[in-house]
């Protein structure tokens, strides 16, 4: 449906539009949701610079639907290991949060969270890479849950499977 919903509006807008640009992060979304990691991240490519292009860098900075895209980029990254570019993409998501929502902000909240448990992931992927029988009480202590929730459970999911 999304991919319809794409081809749609593409049609009777454009590629660039900031409503097929919310429609194409929303199938990164899927893509990310179904394990599709290469077509996730290309979905989430395209709506940033898209954004970029649409509204130029300074706004997409104070945009909310781009910010989303570009904190989907930080969980996606951080899902694959690629924790450097996962906190740039975060913290260029909670300064944008920063500017328009404030510090006290959910979203801002969480991403400071999620930038704090990073090195925690480190640990975690670098562990199970080496073949270290990782124990699940890093994520399943109660306090870790709640610090980002998308970025722990989910990697922990993939490393019991």
């Amino acid at each position: 449906m999304y991919q319809r919903a794409l081809q749609g509006m593409e049609k009777a807008l454009y590629p660039d539009h900031t409503s097929t640009l919310g429609t194409v992060h929303n199938l990164g979304r899927l893509y990310k949701s179904q394990g599709k990691l290469d077509e996730a991240e290309k979905m989430y490519q395209w709506a940033l610079q898209g954004y970029e292009k649409a509204l130029g860098l300074e706004n997409v900075a104070r945009y909310q639907p781009a910010l989303n895209t570009i904190w989907g980029l930080g969980n996606l990254f951080a899902d694959q290991g690629r924790l450097d570019e996962a906190k740039e993409m975060y913290s260029r998501a909670y300064t944008g949060f920063q500017a328009v929502l404030g510090l006290s902000s959910n979203q801002c909240q969480q991403l400071e969270r999620c930038i704090e448990i990073l090195p925690k992931q480190v640990r975690v992927i670098t562990e199970a890479q080496a073949g270290v029988k990782v124990t699940a009480n890093i994520a399943l202590d109660h306090n870790e849950k709640k610090k980002c929730p998308f970025v722990v459970r989910k990697l922990m999911r993939k490393l019991l499977r």
